[in-house]
């Protein structure tokens, strides 16, 4: 009876450690977990029968095959989690003693660990932190002589609680490295709203995904509208896509500016090694990150992987940098030559003019802003400019940028995203992979490199309303339980945001704040080593304080049970051991209708031992007499 109810909890406790990964598994892993999930809910229902020795090895090497079928590898988040679940499931059909469920208790905790590697959200640690005192519950109940699970989760928490202290003095002392805690990422495809080239579809094909591309909160109030984001610059034309510079060149230097601002940015992975940045970055945030030429944010080593968090400096003057060179001219040979003629027609007015023309052409030939621009052709910018006229932002930019070059400006095209929707309880901005667009920039002598949005000519409302508004059909939107459902959503998120901003996003200059907060500023590493040193001091003591204190009650509630421990040890006949469902006063009824010698002594016995253990009297001379009854009770 012990083993099953045992089984029962490491399985529920497995169950619950695993619950939160899983929503973050395909179908066809989905399947493969939930069969040995439903092998063991069957085997505790006593439906079937535990398996063998040899068949629990084959259903090992069965779903490790399946797995790596499935994944192509093992050695992988993605692949390494679920075969993590399901040796977990199988460890429990081979459980034989106390050490083999502890191993099947501490599986769990392996499971909790590698939610980290999937979420690292408020909501998510919360449950991870739950989930842990079920477990260590768990583990308390398989040891405990008396079996009462109560019991078990206020030592679980006692012991949690003083981890926590603990865990909360290191967070503060030494501030978590923002690096992936897993060798290899995963297979997800780029999710990224701006392509590494621009060419017709490669931002459309993304505009309906609704995923959040990265959040950001201003120091300063800034206006949701026209907002521009910057990623990628794209300087380089093939005649079908544009590149950016492999590797990007490094600004010469940081570039400080008396209107700069501030942004504090959550960035979700992008599989590339570009940051996003609000319209001009003017410094790297940390080592490892530069500012290029283009003034656009690059990772020297690492693409971004995982949700990166970091503040960045900005500000909306045009840049002045690097000065345009023949690239920013170069159109390929044999490519849209009727977009050449019309651009070389404005040579003989000044650039400034050339671009009014430019900008003039896309306003008054009623071209269209659509999420599904028809197929394009090897000149599918002539295609765009003079026949189809239907296009996303992409078109519109590659089409201007071409033309500028025609008529002898230098151009280039920028992507990023535009706009937003802004979070009201937190203050923060979530921008949509749907928000993705591209736009060009201009050279103009004595002005820089100046912002130039073509699709603005066509759609107007771009700048001012996000994709999702202006093709709302297309998102499905307009649905009643979303409107329902925002508000409740705005706040899960302000909370979220507000974790990842204070807690996952702590590092050494939070940390400096905070100390200075505290009025301990300048503390160099050897005065935080001190003082580390202390605090841990101070909060061992006070721990062992109350380990003490709670020792000297401890005793009292527990000297009893191990009297009746040693008392059931005694008896050799195991029919007339009390069972878990069996009440103390039913025991003592059975006691006394079996032919056990010394009944007076062991009735005595059992009854002080009712007294001490439930009618609270908490007499040292009942833990007396429970050791003399002992004595005298011999079978």
């Amino acid at each position: 009876m012990n083993s099953l109810n045992n089984s029962k909890l490491i399985f529920s406790s497995i169950f619950f450690s695993s619950l939160p990964v899983l929503v973050f598994m395909e179908p066809e892993t989905l399947f493969i977990i939930f069969l040995p999930f439903i092998y063991n809910i069957l085997i505790i229902l006593n439906k079937i029968r535990p398996p063998k020795k040899k068949t629990l090895l084959s259903l090992t090497f069965f779903f490790t095959f399946i797995l790596a079928i499935n994944f192509k590898e093992l050695f992988s988040r993605d692949a390494g989690v679920p075969l993590l679940i399901v040796m977990s499931l199988l460890k429990i059909l081979e459980m034989k003693n106390l050490r083999d469920e502890l191993v099947a208790c501490f599986l769990s905790f392996f499971i909790l660990l590698s939610m980290i590697l999937f979420s690292t959200s408020f909501f998510t640690t919360i449950y991870m932190f739950l989930s842990a005192i079920y477990t260590i519950s768990v583990m308390g109940f398989i040891n405990s002589p008396d079996k009462i699970f109560f019991k078990s989760i206020k030592k679980s928490l006692s012991v949690s609680l003083t981890a926590i202290l603990f865990a909360f003095i290191l967070f503060f002392f030494f501030p978590r490295i923002q690096n992936s805690l897993w060798g290899k990422h995963s297979n997800t495809k780029n999710v990224s709203g701006f392509a590494q080239t621009i060419s017709p579809g490669s931002i459309s094909s993304l505009a309906k995904n609704d995923e959040v591309a990265f959040k950001v909160k201003f120091e300063d109030k800034v206006s949701l509208h026209g907002n521009y984001f910057r990623g990628i610059v794209f300087n380089t034309f093939d005649g079908i896509s544009w590149h950016p510079d492999k590797p990007p060149i490094k600004a010469p230097t940081n570039y400080n500016n008396l209107n700069s601002k501030k942004a504090f940015i959550i960035l979700y992975p992008t599989y590339s090694k570009y940051l996003i940045s609000p319209d001009y970055p003017l410094n790297f945030p940390e080592k490892g990150i530069y500012l290029t030429e283009n003034a656009t944010l690059y990772s020297w080593f690492f693409k971004i992987n995982d949700k990166k968090i970091y503040e960045v400096e900005f500000t909306n003057n045009n840049p002045n940098y690097p000065k345009p060179g023949k690239k920013h001219l170069k159109l390929p040979n044999g490519y849209n030559q009727k977009a050449i003629e019309l651009g070389s027609n404005w040579l003989s007015l000044t650039p400034d003019k050339r671009i009014e023309q430019g900008l003039k052409y896309f306003k008054k030939n009623n071209f269209v802003y659509t999420l599904n621009p028809p197929k394009y052709g090897k000149n599918y910018i002539d295609e765009f400019l003079f026949k189809e006229k239907k296009g996303f932002c992409e078109h519109f930019a590659s089409s201007f940028a071409f033309l500028m070059r025609a008529a002898k400006v230098p151009s280039r095209i920028t992507g990023g995203y535009l706009g937003g929707e802004q979070n009201s309880i937190a203050g923060f901005t979530n921008v949509r992979q749907s928000d993705a667009h591209a736009w060009c920039e201009v050279w103009l002598e004595n002005k820089g490199w100046i912002r130039i949005d073509p699709t603005i000519e066509s759609e107007p409302d771009r700048l001012e309303r996000n994709t999702d508004q202006i093709f709302s059909s297309d998102f499905g939107r307009k649905n009643q339980f979303f409107k329902l459902t925002k508000s409740i959503l705005n706040v899960f998120d302000a909370i979220n945001f507000f974790w990842d901003q204070k807690i996952m996003g702590y590092n050494f200059s939070l940390q400096n704040k905070f100390f200075e907060f505290l009025g301990l500023k300048n503390q160099n590493f050897f005065k935080k080593s001190i003082l580390f040193i202390i605090i841990v001091f101070i909060s061992s003591i006070l721990i062992l304080y109350l380990i003490n204190l709670k020792a000297k009650y401890a005793i009292k509630k527990v000297e009893e049970l191990i009297l009746f421990e040693k008392f059931q040890n005694k008896i050799k006949n195991k029919a007339l051991l009390k069972k878990n469902n069996e009440g103390y006063f039913e025991y003592l009824k059975r006691i006394e209708n079996s032919d056990l010698k010394n009944l007076e002594s062991i009735k005595a016995f059992i009854l002080y031992f009712i007294e001490e253990r439930y009618l609270g009297s908490k007499n040292k001379k009942n833990i007396k007499k429970m050791r003399d009854y002992l004595k005298k009770i011999k079978f």
